[in-house]
């Protein structure tokens, strides 16, 4: 039986060439100055997406953070200076300026 399944298909085959093989490739070695303008568009495009995608997810966080901790140094509100000036309490000055 697989004999004559195989001699059957060798009978169908045609008598050419068996195996054609197709090509896709771009011939031109070299690339045109409106491929490389559109390459370069093209990669402007991806890139300012790409910063707005990551803009958008860093203000996305921002948000949560403001809302999940309302008052953390994160978001601008110190619980106390970071550096405090004591202009006042010398005890020479008297609250007025002198030169």
């Amino acid at each position: 039986m697989m004999s004559q399944l195989l001699g059957l298909a060798l009978w169908i085959q045609s008598k050419g060439q068996g195996i054609t093989f197709v090509d896709l490739r771009d011939t031109e070695t070299q690339p045109t100055l409106a491929w490389v303008i559109l390459t370069a568009l093209a990669l402007i495009g991806i890139s300012l997406l790409v910063a707005l995608g990551v803009g958008t997810g860093v203000g996305l966080l921002r948000i949560w953070i403001r809302k999940r901790f309302p008052n953390n140094r994160f978001n601008g509100r110190d619980v106390e200076p970071l550096t405090f000036l004591h202009l006042n309490d010398h005890p020479d000055h008297e609250g007025s300026s002198s030169l």
